[in-house]
């Protein structure tokens, strides 16, 4: 059977998608390989990371034959589950602190899940039905801004209070986007936009830790040894690596000289080994699928 018109270009987007990340898995097994290089089992982070991608594979395939007004229906109690497991994730008897956050519940042995990681799909499946049932009202001001940022905002909250900085930005960028796409009042959207920069720039100023993180990033060559040593041993693997990099496996940043190297900064990595060319690939892979996703979200 073709697929014509509309069908047939988001079909094509959907390809486009689907290349993209592949590439971007295909890159990131190979290099979670080569960072794994120095520990006791080489194999084990990649290892680990292949078990999620087949998990995740089989998720893909799952929700392309569910009925999205049927998962609608499970909107409200995936996204109060999400709340409850966030709260009790800063709970010591149940949550597990690693580098002065909380955000980790152990299942068993080693492995653990973050509960932001559902709150991130349970927000989005919240607020989109929130907003597909209110399609008229969202020139109202209660209606079409105030509850949809109130329901962003409580999943931000709690998420904050683990903490995580980056999650809260996150999941407050997609869901202020959701509301912004879905024809809120431009004019209070911006007012209430500029008011949540404001809140966040006192929230990283009056947290040390992120507070010396922006002043060290300012300042990278002079606190090299203290604030910044990761991010200047970044640069220097991005240096080392060049145009055509310094070959798979052998980088040194993956040797201690680059703290937990296959997670934040793993980007280095592929800097240091693959070079610029890879480095460009990767960009333009996740442009590929944000732009390409945009596209999908203006059509549906």
């Amino acid at each position: 059977m073709r697929i014509r018109g509309d069908g047939n270009k988001t079909l094509w987007a959907s390809l486009v998608i689907g290349v993209a990340v592949w590439i971007l898995c295909s890159i990131g097994l190979l290099i979670l390989d080569s960072a794994g290089s120095a520990r006791a089992n080489p194999h084990a982070i990649a290892y680990k990371q292949a078990i999620y991608m087949v998990v995740a594979f089989i998720a893909l395939l799952a929700t392309m034959f569910v009925d999205l007004q049927k998962l609608r229906k499970f909107a409200l109690p995936l996204a109060i589950i999400s709340i409850i497991l966030l709260v009790a994730v800063l709970f010591p008897q149940i949550g597990k602190e690693v580098n002065g956050s909380r955000r980790w519940i152990p299942i068993f042995g080693d492995t653990a899940v973050q509960a932001s990681d559902f709150a991130k799909l349970s927000l989005i499946l919240l607020l989109s039905s929130y907003l597909h049932d209110n399609q008229r009202k969202m020139g109202t001001f209660v209606s079409g801004l105030l509850k949809p940022v109130g329901i962003v905002a409580v999943f931000c909250a709690l998420i904050l209070a683990e903490p995580d900085f980056g999650t809260t930005a996150l999941c407050g960028g997609v869901g202020m986007a959701m509301i912004y796409m879905a024809g809120c009042q431009k004019k209070i959207f911006f007012s209430l936009g500029t008011i949540a920069v404001v809140a966040v720039s006192v929230l990283l100023y009056f947290s040390p830790v992120r507070r010396a993180r922006i002043l060290a990033f300012m300042d990278v060559e002079n606190t090299k040894l203290e604030g910044s040593y990761q991010l200047y041993q970044a640069i220097l693997g991005f240096g080392v690596g060049g145009v055509d990099g310094a070959g798979i496996g052998q980088g040194r940043q993956q040797l201690s000289f680059l703290p937990e190297a296959h997670t934040d900064f793993v980007f280095a990595i592929v800097g240091e080994e693959l070079g610029l060319i890879f480095t460009i690939l990767v960009v333009l892979m996740f442009a590929t699928i944000f732009f390409t996703g945009m596209w999908s979200l203006q059509k549906a």
